[in-house]
Order: structure tokens, then C-alpha cells, then sequence
């Protein structure tokens, strides 16, 4: 006997366009990301990591010179103290640059990704400062 024929399944095509209570509404566009907007997410994220390892190194620095140091009403550290209240202020500059590359970065390429996806879905953007609580927040239209 010979093998059954192989039916194919129906197609159905999507149709880009659905009704829902007489009103005609668009598919959405998917949400793109480039290769810019990962790398910078990337970098963001390489920096805040960064900024954590400096962060612990500065404490511990921190810790090591406040063992060394007495305080009698006044504060007094040897010399051999030195390298690391030295170490601590390097090791916490280096941790604020990297939180501030990091979190501007992250929150850039967040805010551009919004807006270039907003603008090429036809739709307006508009991002705003907007009183929050007790302080300020971001607000808008992408």
C-alpha cells in the first residue's frame, strides 16, 4: 500500500490590522536595540561593576587606616597610616567616576533607545521633569 499524502498545513496570514469594538488598531513594531546601544549598556555595566570593586578596595582601605588611628577628642594617625588614607581617597575617586560613567551611560542609551524607537513608530515623544513625591522624576510620551 502506498503511504498516506502528506496534507499541508493552512497558512494563515496575519493581518496587521484588528478590529476590537469597530476600531481598526495597528500590530506593534517590534522594539529595536542596535549594536551602539548594547555596547554602551555593556560599558555602563563594566563601569558600575568597576565602581563596586573600588567602592569595596576604598573601604577596606578605610578600615585599615581607621585601626592605625586613635581618637582622644582628636584624631591621630602615624605615618604609617598614610598609605592608606592615600589608597582610600584614590580608591573612592576612582568608585564615584566609575558609578557616574556607569549610571549615565545606562540611563542614556535607556532614554535613547525610548526615544529613537518612539520616532520610528511614527508616534511623538516628549520626556519631561515632573514633581514626584519628595522630589523629581522623569515622565513622557515614547
Amino acid at each position: 500500500p502506498a503511504p498516506a499524502p502528506i496534507m499541508a498545513e493552512p497558512v494563515v496570514q496575519a493581518n496587521p490590522e484588528h478590529v476590537v469594538s469597530g476600531r481598526a488598531i495597528e500590530a506593534r513594531r517590534a522594539f529595536g536595540v542596535n549594536k551602539a546601544q548594547v555596547s554602551l549598556y555593556v560599558v555602563g555595566g563594566g563601569a558600575l561593576i568597576a565602581g563596586g570593586v573600588f567602592a569595596f578596595k576604598a573601604n577596606k582601605s578605610r578600615q585599615s587606616a581607621g585601626a592605625l588611628c586613635r581618637e582622644n577628642g582628636v584624631v591621630y594617625c602615624p605615618r604609617t597610616a598614610a598609605q592608606h588614607i592615600n589608597d582610600d581617597w584614590m580608591y573612592s575617586t576612582l568608585a564615584d567616576i566609575s558609578f557616574g560613567v556607569g549610571g549615565i551611560a545606562v540611563v542614556g542609551t535607556t532614554l535613547w533607545m525610548l526615544i529613537a524607537n518612539g520616532q520610528s513608530t511614527g508616534h511623538s515623544s516628549a520626556l519631561q521633569v515632573v514633581p514626584m513625591g519628595h522630589g523629581l522624576g522623569l515622565a513622557g510620551n515614547f
